[in-house]
């Protein structure tokens, strides 16, 4: 019966995770929230000492005054809400992963398991493993597919925005279509992000019909996504627009989805929206072969970085500075970020780049 009743607590505290992810943006006293995560998990910890941190039985102790189920609980509650708001994604993960271990009386299953699949896999991602988040929602995918349930495949597909990936990206354009077809059409906001997701697997994919079909589709998405007037949706439909629109004749497509990104970004003040925008607004500007312009936009993604805090955020950035650098001649620069942050690397370029440079001393002097 102990068991169970501690399996229960540690489910529901999990879950609790999910409402901080959706909400994962909020302000607040992040050095305070993480203190008293920390705080909050230790005496959640305390209040079920039979369980060791391996998972193993251990001595029991008594209970003192007021203990019970509801002290673990709340204690969770604060480690999974001060684990959030302090952007302590890893521990968000880690929290998720504990509860899902759970067997028996009391464990996860349904729809409980698959948010808490789906609160991992963004937990991950936001803390920059991409791979793990994946796996998760690939999992959370395959368990919503057995269950007969639109809803999470809908949800699945949807968790890991951004991410490009071959594999997982043929995954869920299965989990938006299928999604699509028994949810239908009537919830616009859902309709318009499914639609998204379609739209940028198939506009990254190698099958010309494939491609064909993105820009009528990213038009079907963004007309849902303004019938919607949701954040949610227009972001989505702008992001599959600009994707939709890759090539050299799509330039002022591109930029009109990077204004109203922007746009929406400032409204919202969501700095992911603005990072998006940002970068999307420097990759029109080089295609067309306007160096001067895209480089003198890269210190306003930097300043936007530091908002999301997560490791993801900086890696775009990162590809951006590195594809400008590469473009105008400065390898030695792009070469010098590679190797920033490992000594081993960091100590094999050297030397190579300190021959280019006498080499090329040699044949200009």
């Amino acid at each position: 019966m102990v068991l169970a009743v501690t399996a229960l607590q540690i489910v529901a505290s999990a879950l609790l995770i999910v409402g901080g992810l959706i909400q994962g943006g909020e302000n607040g006293d992040m050095a305070g929230a993480f203190r008293g995560c920390r705080t909050a998990g230790g005496g959640a910890a305390a209040a079920t000492p039979h369980l060791r941190r391996g998972g193993g039985a251990g001595p029991r102790r008594p209970a003192g005054p007021g203990a019970g189920a509801a002290r673990p609980v709340g204690g969770d509650k604060r480690a999974a809400a001060g684990s959030m708001r302090s952007l302590a994604y890893g521990e968000a993960a880690r929290l998720c992963e504990r509860a899902l271990r759970v067997t028996g009386p009391g464990g996860p299953t349904g729809t409980d398991r698959g948010r808490l699949l789906l609160a991992r896999a963004e937990a991950l991602y936001k803390a920059g493993d991409v791979t793990q988040a994946i796996t998760a929602a690939g999992q959370a995918g395959d368990e919503a597919e057995r269950r007969g349930d639109p809803a999470g495949m809908a949800r699945a597909a949807l968790i890991l925005e951004g991410v490009s990936d071959q594999d997982w990206g043929r995954r869920v354009a299965h989990l938006a279509e299928s999604a699509l077809r028994q949810l239908g059409h009537g919830n616009a906001e859902l309709s318009a992000r499914l639609l998204a997701a379609i739209v940028v697997v198939r506009s990254a994919s190698l099958v010309t019909g494939n491609t064909g079909q993105a820009g009528p589709l990213s038009l079907q998405s963004l007309a849902l996504a303004e019938a919607a007037g949701t954040p949610a949706a227009l972001v989505s439909a702008l992001r599959a627009r600009q994707m939709a629109c890759a090539g050299p004749d799509g330039v002022g497509d591109r930029l009109e989805a990077a204004e109203r990104m922007l746009a929406l970004a400032a409204e919202r003040e969501d700095p992911w929206a603005a990072l998006w925008g940002r970068l999307w607004r420097i990759e029109a500007s080089c295609q067309p072969g306007d160096g001067d312009a895209a480089e003198s936009e890269l210190h306003e993604p930097a300043e936007i970085t530091h908002q999301p805090s997560q490791p993801v955020a900086d890696r775009h950035l990162a590809r951006t500075r590195r594809a400008i650098a590469i473009a105008r001649g400065r390898f030695e620069h792009r070469i010098r970020e590679l190797a920033a942050g490992n000594p081993m690397l960091k100590a094999a370029t050297e030397p190579m780049l300190r021959a280019r440079a006498s080499l090329r001393r040699a044949c200009f002097t």
